[in-house]
C-alpha cells in the first residue's frame, strides 16, 4: 500500500478541509471525481504542488477538500497504476487510478501531468450523487461528511449538557426570577399538550436506544429528537407570550427572538448569531469556540472538543441560511430589476445585505435543517455503508439525552410561569394516565 510521505511516495502539502462545512453544504459538495494535479519538479525532485482541479459543476474548494480527505490517492508519479486508498471512502468502496503524462517546456524543465480517476463502486451512489435526482439534478450532497457532522454534532451536545447539566432542577433555579403570569386556559392547555408531546418523543427514543444495529432507527430518532425539542420550544414560547406558531420556520424564529435572545435558553441551547452578516456571526461564533479545535469530522471526547464541534455547526449553519437568503433575494422583483445574476455590484450587495442584517438563527434553527437532511432530502447518510454500523450505536442515546436536557429546562420556565399548584397537578395527570412507559416526575421534578 502507498501512502504519503513514504519513500516510494512523496505526498504533498495541500490546504486544510473547511472543518465548518457542516452537513448539507452546497458549496462544498465534492461530487465530481475527476482531478487534475500538476507537479512540478526540477532535477528530478518535487519542489512544490500546484493544484489544478477539472470541475464540472463545483467550487475548486470542494475538490481540494476531497483530496485532503483522501490524499493517499494521490500517491506516485510513475506510470498508470491502480491505487489502494490508505483511508478509504467514507460509506463506499471505490477505485483509483493515477495516470501521469510528462510535459518539458522552453527552458528544459519538466512537469508531470497527473490524472486521479475516483469511481464509486456502489450502484446507489453512484446514481444519486454522481448522477443526481430530480430535485437535485448535480447530485446529492456527498454522505462522507453528512455522516460524520451528523453524530459528531448530537455528540457534542450530549457532552455539553453533562459538563455543565442542564435539568430540571438546575433550570428552575436558573428561572428563580421569573414568577407566574396571568394567562388563559387556553395558553395553559398548550404549554401541556406541547410538553406531552416532547415526553412521548423521548419515551420513544429511551425505548429504541440500545436497538442494534443503530442504523435501524438512527433516522426515526433524528425525527423523534427534532419534533421532542420543537414541541417543548413550543412550549417555552406560549408560556412567554401566549403565541403558537404553525410551522417549523416561525417556531424557530420565534424561539430565537423570545428565548434565546433574552438569554432564557440555557447552556448550548443558547447559542445563536444575532444577524447574517459575517463581519457580525464569524466574531461571536470565535467567542463560543474560544481555544478548542475541535471540529465536525473528528468525534468529540472531551468537553474542549465539543465546544468546537458546536461552534462548528453553528458556523456552518449560519453559512446555509446565508446561502439560502441570498438565493430568496435573487427571487425578489428588486434584484431582478438590476440584470444581474450575482452580488458583484454595489446595489445588489446591498440588497443583500439588507435581508442578512435582519436575519438571526439559533438552536432551533440548527435543529430545523438537522432534521430536514434526515427526514426527506438525503437516503444514503444514514442508511447506506456498513462499515458505519458501530459509529451510531451510541447515537440514540445521545439525543435522548441531549432532548431530556432540553424538556427539563422547557418544563423548568413552564412551570415558573404556570405556578406550583397548576404544574404539580400536570404531573400527576400523566403519570397517572400516560399510555407510554416514560414517567413525567423522572423529567420534571
Amino acid at each position: 500500500m502507498l501512502r504519503p510521505g513514504s519513500s516510494e511516495c512523496p505526498g504533498s502539502a495541500l490546504p486544510s478541509p473547511n472543518p465548518d462545512s457542516g452537513i448539507g453544504s452546497r458549496q462544498r459538495r465534492p461530487v465530481s471525481f475527476l482531478r487534475r494535479f500538476r507537479l512540478q519538479h526540477r532535477a528530478g525532485r518535487q519542489e512544490g504542488v500546484d493544484v489544478q482541479l477539472v470541475q464540472r459543476r463545483h467550487r475548486p474548494q470542494t475538490g481540494i477538500h476531497a483530496f485532503q480527505q483522501h490524499r493517499s490517492f494521490f500517491a506516485c508519479l510513475g506510470e498508470k497504476q491502480p491505487l489502494e486508498a490508505a483511508d478509504p471512502p467514507h460509506l463506499i468502496e471505490a477505485t483509483a487510478t493515477v495516470s501521469s503524462q510528462v510535459r518539458t517546456s522552453s527552458t528544459g524543465q519538466s512537469s508531470r501531468d497527473l490524472t486521479l480517476e475516483w469511481r464509486s463502486t456502489s450502484m446507489l451512489y453512484q446514481r444519486i450523487v454522481e448522477q443526481g435526482t430530480v430535485n437535485e439534478p448535480d447530485g446529492k450532497p456527498n454522505p462522507r461528511f453528512a455522516f460524520p457532522s451528523t453524530v459528531n454534532w448530537m455528540k457534542a451536545l450530549a457532552l455539553l449538557v453533562d459538563a455543565d447539566p442542564i435539568s430540571f432542577s438546575s433550570a428552575k433555579s436558573h428561572y428563580g426570577s421569573i414568577g407566574k403570569r396571568a394567562i388563559t386556559s387556553l395558553v395553559e392547555n398548550t404549554v401541556f399538550e406541547q410538553l406531552l408531546l416532547g415526553l412521548h418523543h423521548l419515551s420513544a427514543l429511551q425505548k429504541i436506544k440500545d436497538i442494534r444495529p443503530g442504523a435501524d432507527v438512527a433516522r426515526v430518532g433524528v425525527l423523534a429528537w427534532y419534533y421532542g425539542v420543537t414541541n417543548a420550544a413550543s412550549a417555552m414560547i406560549v408560556a412567554q407570550n401566549g403565541s403558537f406558531q404553525e410551522n417549523h420556520s416561525g417556531t424557530a424564529a420565534a424561539w430565537d427572538r423570545e428565548i434565546a435572545a433574552r438569554n432564557l435558553a440555557l447552556g448550548v441551547f443558547g447559542w445563536r448569531v444575532s444577524n447574517l452578516l459575517e463581519s457580525a456571526f464569524k466574531p461571536e461564533i470565535d467567542a463560543y469556540r474560544s481555544n478548542s479545535t475541535g471540529n465536525l469530522l473528528v468525534p468529540p471526547i472531551t468537553e474542549s472538543d465539543a465546544i468546537g464541534v458546536a461552534a462548528s455547526y453553528l458556523s456552518g449553519s449560519a453559512n446555509w441560511y446565508v446561502w439560502r437568503a441570498a438565493e430568496d433575494v435573487k427571487r425578489t422583483k428588486e434584484f431582478k430589476n438590476l440584470k444581474v445574476d450575482n452580488f458583484r455590484t454595489r446595489a445588489a450587495r446591498e440588497l443583500r445585505n439588507d435581508k442578512l442584517s435582519k436575519r438571526s438563527i439559533g438552536f432551533l434553527h440548527q435543529a430545523s435543517r438537522y432534521r430536514g437532511k434526515a427526514n426527506y432530502r438525503e437516503a444514503l447518510f444514514l442508511a447506506y455503508g456498513r462499515s458505519n454500523d458501530h459509529k451510531l450505536d451510541t447515537f440514540v442515546v445521545d439525543q435522548a439525552n441531549v432532548l431530556h436536557a432540553f424538556l427539563g429546562m422547557a418544563g423548568a420556565f413552564a412551570s415558573r410561569k404556570l405556578g406550583k399548584r397548576l404544574w404539580d397537578e400536570f404531573i400527576a395527570d400523566v403519570d397517572a394516565n400516560r399510555a407510554f412507559s416514560l414517567s413525567a416526575a423522572s423529567v420534571w421534578t
